[in-house]
């Protein structure tokens, strides 16, 4: 039956079940009837038919001898890796702010305030989604298998797109902050007001940061991630 706190549930478990041929006509029928009025629950569908079909047409069944708990160990242990990686972010928003606070102008400290805000929400709003459908996936083991291997293969495609991106960053990031420590220099030795320009500050504290993410993300996570994928078809 459906629920009162998400009465969609039920047709969106049954779009994931028809789209891997385990639904009988009368569900087909009745799950067709209410995709031909709800809109949220036929786009689920639609990306469920998607999904499957990108995965060959069926999801690839895990030999007997495969190890349940240890997957859904690994399982539950990607999901609170990635429970922690949003908590540091929220646990980042107050320095950052008054990072930006001490070394922006007032129109663009509020600017990127309130994008930085927004970006915590929509990703917030992202995450608690991708945490229900883990949760439902998680009580077939099957389904388990099949949303673990998409999402590691959408993690690891994404950092796979920014590698070739790397080396320019890492150029631009090592030109700006050898300028702004020239600057720097220039404002303490000849100026004597080192702090009279705080924004000089922004590129040294908040470039080694970005650079160090995403060297991790290129050096040490899409390995991880890579080698954790292949043990799932092991």
């Amino acid at each position: 039956m459906t629920t009162a706190a998400d009465p969609h549930e039920e047709f969106e478990i049954a779009a994931l079940r028809r789209s891997r041929g385990a639904l009988d006509v009368a569900a087909v029928a009745r799950l067709d009837v209410h995709l031909a009025t709800c809109a949220a629950c036929r786009s689920f569908a639609a990306t469920a038919e998607a999904t499957e079909a990108a995965l060959g047409g069926r999801t690839r069944t895990a030999s007997a001898s495969r190890d349940w708990a240890a997957t859904r160990a690994a399982f539950r242990g990607r999901r609170h890796a990635l429970r922690r990686g949003a908590l540091t972010a929220w646990a980042l928003t107050p320095p950052l702010v008054a990072v930006f606070w001490w070394t922006l102008a007032p129109p663009l400290f509020w600017c990127l305030v309130a994008w930085w805000s927004v970006m915590l929400v929509v990703a917030s709003r992202r995450g608690a989604e991708d945490a229900r459908q883990a949760r439902r996936a998680e009580v077939v083991d099957e389904e388990l298998l099949s949303f673990y291997r998409a999402h590691l293969d959408g993690e690891i495609a994404v950092i796979r797109r920014s590698k070739p991106l790397f080396p320019l960053l890492t150029a631009s990031f090592g030109a700006l902050i050898v300028a702004n420590l020239a600057l720097l220099a220039k404002a303490l030795f000849f100026d004597d007001r080192p702090f009279a320009e705080p924004q000089l500050m922004m590129p040294l504290v908040v470039l080694p940061t970005v650079f160090a993410w995403l060297w991790r993300r290129v050096r040490v996570v899409l390995p991880r991630l890579e080698r954790e994928r292949r043990e799932l078809d092991a």
